[in-house]
């Protein structure tokens, strides 16, 4: 394997894919159950920044996220409030246009970012992943989708939620 887990093979460079992504949501997702089936409710574990929120950290406290906004380095977009759930956000923020458009081959470029949240870390994460391919089909796709939630920022800076979407008071995001 080559240095730094990248795993390669005989695509375009815009295609090469980081499969330890994969495994750190699905060894926190374990982690979590870990948690859970031992007596330890109140945690919450991070694998490489998607989270799954177990118990509330203290009676009358809910667990507070905070969502980077994707264009404004540095800023938060949003802040996730509750328990018992996991939130997962697929963008352009931290490793660029990596998510390849399955109808193009070439990368996603409609969504800046977009924020999930669900009952499971490992769903939550893959659903991520795939709204963002999809862009703009993602907020219909979403809304269709039982048990899931979401928050996008698009290319030009728009935001938009579902109406679940468990967001606190404090909302950072720019036009809507």
């Amino acid at each position: 394997m080559p240095p730094g887990g990248l795993l390669r093979r005989h695509t375009p460079s815009h295609q090469q894919r980081n499969h330890s992504v994969i495994t750190q949501e699905a060894l926190a997702a374990q982690s979590a159950n870990i948690d859970t089936v031992s007596g330890a409710l109140r945690h919450c574990v991070n694998g490489g920044g998607d989270v799954r929120l177990g118990s509330a950290p203290e009676p009358g406290r809910s667990w507070r996220v905070g969502i980077a906004h994707p264009l404004r380095p540095g800023d938060l977009l949003a802040v996730v409030e509750g328990c018992d759930l996991a939130v997962a956000t697929s963008g352009v923020a931290e490793r660029g246009p990596h998510i390849i458009d399955p109808h193009t081959g070439r990368p996603a470029l409609e969504l800046a970012s977009i924020t999930l949240v669900g009952d499971d870390l490992t769903t939550v994460d893959a659903y991520a992943t795939a709204a963002f391919a999809m862009g703009d089909d993602a907020r219909d796709w979403v809304r269709a989708t039982p048990g899931v939630e979401a928050l996008a920022v698009t290319a030009s800076g728009r935001t938009w939620r579902t109406k679940g979407f468990p967001a606190a008071t404090d909302w950072f995001g720019g036009p809507r």
